[in-house]
């Protein structure tokens, strides 16, 4: 007998937006301004003033950047992107208008950059939800089989889900458990 539960891990009450900021541009090696030197600089300066706005250091990721051909006559590009996370408020609003005063081409709000894989749900609220969508499947394999028992569980598939996908702060537990049936 197969039977699937499902629980959600809420998300927080006060939940932290990841905002991920972008500089880009045309390189010129004609142009010290449109060097690569130039960006890496304007970079920092973006980052210094979103830190300077209030966003605590430890909540910006370190910059990375690339430079990418963009065709034989549209040359090379400066691409780079760093990411913070805060709460929704007075602090985002400080820390976007500070990063396009010092340069930013774009402030995205809750955009996938490489370091959001790294968020995961609380492992403590995880195990409970996942005892609570196991709970629940074994109460519906007992109903399906009444009168008769429901054994061990044999198998057991886990699915974990973020919403939203790109930035997550709550989650869907999906758990799919065959028991044994006497």
């Amino acid at each position: 007998m197969t039977a699937s539960g499902v629980a959600l891990i809420p998300p927080p009450a006060d939940p932290v937006s990841v905002y991920a900021v972008q500089v880009m541009g045309p390189i010129d090696s004609s142009d010290p301004k449109l060097s690569v030197d130039a960006y890496r600089a304007k970079l920092e300066r973006v980052r210094r003033a979103v830190i300077g706005a209030g966003v605590p250091s430890e909540s910006v990721t370190p910059a990375a950047f690339s430079t990418e051909p963009t065709g034989a006559a549209a040359g090379v590009s400066f691409n780079s992107i760093f990411r913070y996370e805060v709460r929704p408020g007075a602090l985002s609003v400080a820390a976007a208008q500070a990063a396009f005063a010092a340069g930013a081409s774009m402030v995205y709000d809750n955009m996938p950059t490489a370091g959001i894989g790294i968020r995961r749900p609380n492992g403590a609220a995880l195990d409970a939800a996942i005892a609570d969508a196991t709970t629940m499947a074994r109460t519906y394999a007992i109903r399906a089989v009444a009168p008769r028992p429901v054994g061990d569980a044999r198998a057991t598939t886990l699915t974990v889900k973020g919403q939203p996908d790109n930035a997550p702060v709550q989650w869907t537990i999906e758990v799919t458990v065959t028991f044994a049936v006497p």
